[in-house]
């Protein structure tokens, strides 16, 4: 039998007589920030950065969805996943607010010394229009590192408006990611 054979019908026999085969253990699938402790470091926050119990704590206990944890925040639908917030609007939600209540909702998850420090639009005419601000939280990057979690302090907010020539349309969401070491 040549000898590539081998180690295939081995693994192929212990996986039909149920025995654990010799294959490294994945990687662990979970984020830090979706720990399953609420930590008691006075971190203060409206969402980013928060685990997963003190998610529900503040929302209510979280639907699981596809990609993480689904939470219902003023009409919007707010999804947890991993360390990063992405909330969804229904069609007609910015037609029943104020002007830039989009951006007042958004800020309203940042931890409580986060700092706006620029804006800028992104986007062609033909396709969504999306705008960015940049946010910076000392509190923010102190969390991440407790949580032994590989994000810094600084978050990056998209928002995503449906496409309408030189105006933005309706509001689709708002993505909330913290940053990543350079390196």
């Amino acid at each position: 039998m040549p000898r590539r054979v081998l180690p295939a019908l081995a693994l192929a026999l212990a996986l039909l007589l149920g025995a654990a085969p010799l294959l490294p253990a994945p990687a662990a699938a979970q984020s830090p920030c979706a720990a399953d402790v609420a930590s008691a470091d006075g971190f203060v926050s409206g969402g980013l950065g928060l685990t997963k119990p003190e998610l529900d704590a503040l929302f209510g206990p979280g639907e699981a969805g596809q990609g993480g944890w689904l939470y219902q925040m003023d009409g919007a639908t707010l999804e947890a996943a991993g360390c990063d917030l992405v909330l969804f609007f229904p069609a007609g939600w910015q037609a029943e607010r104020e002007p830039g209540a989009e951006a007042d909702l958004v800020a309203s998850l940042l931890p409580a010394d986060a700092v706006l420090v620029e804006t800028w639009q992104l986007g062609a005419l033909a396709s969504d229009s999306q705008f960015a601000e940049v946010w910076v939280s000392d509190a923010l990057a102190d969390r991440y590192a407790a949580l032994v979690a590989d994000r810094t302090g600084d978050v990056l907010v998209v928002f995503t408006y449906e496409a309408a020539g030189y105006d933005a349309g309706p509001l689709l969401r708002a993505e909330i990611r913290p940053g990543t070491p350079a390196g």
